[in-house]
């Protein structure tokens, strides 16, 4: 968001974990799975009082016939014969609503994230931005079912100018750029172009017609440079937070009261919106209603950083399903150089509700979005938080219930099976013990879920969310400054890591090499950015791998074990004392990318000379997805090269490699002496250097 964008740093802290040598939240999947979307089962839920989501209305004692995850049927109970070959629900003082959207997450833990907005009723989300073939892979894992339920559309990633704020943006300098971004991203298989706050006018236009030309909606933040009425021209068709709003009101803001440039809040637009006058604000506010670009103000990310108490079934959620070692968000106190820019947003609230409740009344497109991965961000949770929110600035039940149901429905053009309860749409809606209608809050009592046909009643959703809490002790680290590395008669040596400038922790190992074979140890520690992980290995006496472990320094503790033998990998995945899945791959040229102070040996396995290239198999562990990835690479040892490191001159062998399409592009680059000891080694995406390894 461009107010936000002072906040860069700490935003890009949270994405760093995607350029981590392995992420570090071992949660096997299949451990959390309740089942894919059952086809060919048919329930009947009886004498239900169902929410006319278009009419604004309650339906009293009505019959939903469920046939192979569509509604056959929706009746009054005292015509509806009942079917002899259904499963048979009494709802007797139950209601029922359409099941909720989320429109702005970032799906960082899919499998903990789909658990817990299937318990609380949310089945759509719209993912605003990840690396591009991740998150195309993503949604395909929800339309198979493999996410609980769950659906997804995706913008893949963030289209933004150079450099961009997110490491895992493209950055876009040029028209011509912006154009070939956005074809790369329709090929990819997205469902939205989204743009951001650094875009040059020239770019953003070229893109917004591009995406036009190709059939894809642009959507996101309105960028620093382009007005609301001009990204309205352009035809973008969501604004997140509320971006540049101030710009709609140019000329009319009374003396005074006119924000400057990259002003956050106080002193500026928001501080003094109440002070335009009423026919400014309906006259613009009608403009904003007939170019249909719809506004995604996500408050619970405010409350997350002002560090504002949430209401009371907030917190107890937040206490019971978050990482265990985290600190409550809003216990927590703001950055010293953030402080200003908290106070400034803290003090615009008031405002910002103001303004949501007048576009509503104005009839502008609205759609509850959390900006899910934020802090103070909860999945599924936050969605009901954030419709509290709106009730309590004015809005009614039912129309708060509108904006996280139908509107996001037209919006993603999926009515046909979400957004209301009718004959001959999809089964997805919620079965709530009190009149969400009459007050917003009742929508968070939830009896039971209908997820694509799928009947889960509350057993099932408690079931999901003791997962979701499982997960979150498989994240709580243990105190890893007593642990002794268990090779002896070896040295222990210590690597350390940045991002950017900011330092991220580091390994310390113990390694040896001789007619025994290959022995290798190392605690990686990444400095509070993810929990602590030991990795194992043993290969033969030339130094190729046999045997490699990882094991989590966790609560509840995750371990991978593979096995390297003749043409295949065993791979083993456990938690706790508990095996949840085994399985058998044949082998490659494998490359594993588990730990920075192994590569070496890998490397010297190649036997490449200066400037002869070759394709491996790169495999990380992907924590979000609770597997090892696969990644085709070509790797390229390059010119030796002299390095000086600690003011003494080093000569080094020099590898690159780079990821092959489809993937996103990423390239690394390391230098290793002669003796096999690797000094530095950095991680890019697109052009711009986002990670590096320093061994001191």
């Amino acid at each position: 968001m461009t107010v936000f964008r002072n906040l860069a740093p700490v935003l890009v802290c949270f994405w760093r974990g995607v350029m981590a040598v392995v992420a570090l939240i071992l949660v096997p999947c299949s451990v959390f799975f309740v089942g894919q979307i059952c086809s060919g089962q048919s329930v009947t839920i009886e004498h239900v009082s169902v929410v006319d989501i278009v009419g604004k209305r309650i339906l009293s004692d009505q019959t939903i016939q469920v046939v192979d995850g569509r509604i056959l049927s929706l009746e009054s109970s005292s015509e509806k014969k009942r079917s002899t070959q259904s499963q048979i629900i009494d709802a007797t003082g139950l209601f029922a609503y359409p099941s909720l959207f989320d429109s702005h997450v970032h799906l960082n833990e899919p499998e903990r994230d789909s658990l817990a907005m299937i318990a609380n009723g949310v089945l759509y989300a719209r993912d605003m931005g990840g690396q591009t073939t991740k998150r195309v892979m993503l949604k395909q894992r929800a339309t198979r079912g493999e996410l609980n339920g769950l659906q997804l559309a995706v913008t893949g990633t963030v289209l933004d100018g150079k450099p961009p704020i997110h490491p895992w943006a493209t950055g876009c300098d040029t028209p011509d750029e912006g154009r070939q971004a956005v074809r790369a991203l329709k090929k990819a298989g997205v469902d939205q172009i989204k743009v951001y706050a650094l875009l040059k006018p020239d770019v953003y236009r070229a893109i917004a017609n591009e995406a036009k030309s190709v059939g894809l909606p642009v959507v996101g933040h309105i960028p620093d440079s382009i007005t609301v009425k001009e990204a309205m021209q352009a035809g973008q068709q969501s604004v997140e937070h509320l971006t540049r709003m101030e710009t709609l009101f140019d000329g009319v803001v009374p003396l005074g009261a006119r924000p400057t440039t990259n002003e956050a809040f106080a002193g500026g637009f928001w501080a003094n919106y109440e002070r335009v006058s009423d026919d400014n604000k309906k006259r613009l506010f009608a403009d904003l209603k007939s170019s249909g670009l719809s506004q995604c103000p996500t408050l619970v990310l405010y409350l997350g950083q002002t560090r504002t108490t949430p209401d009371e079934r907030t917190k107890a959620a937040w206490l019971e399903y978050s990482d265990p070692s985290q600190k409550p968000w809003w216990e927590s106190e703001i950055p010293s150089q953030w402080l200003g820019y908290g106070d400034s947003l803290r003090s615009s609230l008031p405002a910002i509700s103001l303004a949501i409740r007048e576009m509503h009344e104005a009839g502008v497109p609205l759609l509850i979005g959390t900006d899910l991965s934020n802090l103070g961000t909860l999945p599924g949770f936050s969605v009901h938080q954030e419709m509290l929110l709106w009730q309590s600035a004015g809005i009614p039940a039912v129309d708060v219930l509108r904006y996280a149901t139908i509107a996001p429905a037209q919006f993603l053009k999926c009515e046909q099976d979400y957004g209301s309860i009718e004959s001959g749409k999809g089964a997805n809606f919620v079965l709530t013990r009190l009149n969400p209608i009459e007050n917003i809050e009742h929508a968070s009592e939830i009896e039971s879920v209908v997820v694509g046909g799928k009947y889960l009643d509350r057993k099932a959703l408690n079931a999901m969310l003791a997962n979701v809490k499982r997960i979150g002790q498989s994240k709580q680290s243990l105190d890893t400054s007593k642990i002794e590395l268990r090779l002896s008669n070896t040295l222990e040596k210590k690597l350390s890591y940045s991002y950017q400038q900011w330092p991220s922790g580091g390994e310390r190992f113990r390694n040896s090499l001789s007619s025994d074979g290959l022995q290798f140890e190392s605690l990686i520690d990444f400095g509070g950015w993810g929990v602590p992980l030991l990795v194992s290995a043993r290969g033969s006496p030339s130094g190729q791998l046999q045997q490699v472990k990882l094991e989590s320094i966790t609560k509840i503790p995750s371990v991978i074990e593979l096995t390297l033998d003749g043409e295949s990998i065993k791979t083993q995945i456990s938690l706790g004392d508990s095996i949840v899945s085994e399985q058998v791959s044949p082998k490659g040229k494998e490359f594993f990318l588990l730990s920075w102070a192994l590569i070496d040996y890998q490397l010297d396995q190649l036997q490449l000379k200066e400037d002869e290239s070759t394709t491996i198999s790169m495999q990380t562990w992907n924590a979000a997805d609770q597997r090892l990835d696969r990644v085709d690479c070509k790797l390229t040892r390059r010119k030796d090269e002299e390095l000086e490191w600690n003011s003494i001159k080093e000569n080094c062998k020099v590898y690159v490699w780079i990821t092959e399409p489809p993937a996103d592009r990423i390239a690394h680059k390391v230098w290793i002496t002669f003796e096999g000891r690797l000094l530095k080694a950095i991680r890019q995406e697109e052009s711009e250097v986002r990670s590096v390894l320093a061994i001191p």
